[in-house]
């Protein structure tokens, strides 16, 4: 059983970005399954390291379709963007020198800012861009 598991309610019908959330979730699903059988911060290292380098990837994008629809709310949304990018880095950073482990918390903490950020803060750009 996955740990996110993607379903029509997370669908922005942006279908790039829809592809690249939908991307998102499977590499933290992949990361909660690899914790969830006993992985290392070695094993878990990686795709950490992916999830972090996808999710700048996606938020770049993102942040250009939101440029193109003129989101008026484009700023406030680059901030919880940038915050997010702020905080995982510093966890990386205290992985890489051994003060911290991939741990439950952090896997949780990830997945709900993932899924409550698609579910409230990504739906309010969606009918800027249908226009």
């Amino acid at each position: 059983m996955s740990y996110i598991n993607w379903d029509a309610s997370f669908e922005t019908g942006v279908p790039d970005i829809d592809n690249q959330h939908k991307k998102l979730v499977n590499i933290l699903n992949k990361l909660w399954d690899i914790h969830n059988a006993g992985g290392t911060n070695e094993s878990l290292s990686p795709i950490l390291s992916e999830l972090i380098m996808y999710t700048k990837i996606h938020f770049n994008n993102e942040e250009r379709h939101m440029e193109v629809a003129e989101y008026p709310a484009i700023d406030e949304h680059r901030g919880l963007h940038r915050d997010l990018i702020a905080q995982v880095a510093d966890f990386e950073e205290k992985l890489k020198t051994g003060t911290v482990n991939i741990d439950n918390k952090l896997v949780d903490f990830l997945k709900n800012w993932l899924t409550v950020h698609i579910l409230k803060e990504d739906k309010k750009y969606v009918p800027y861009m249908k226009k």
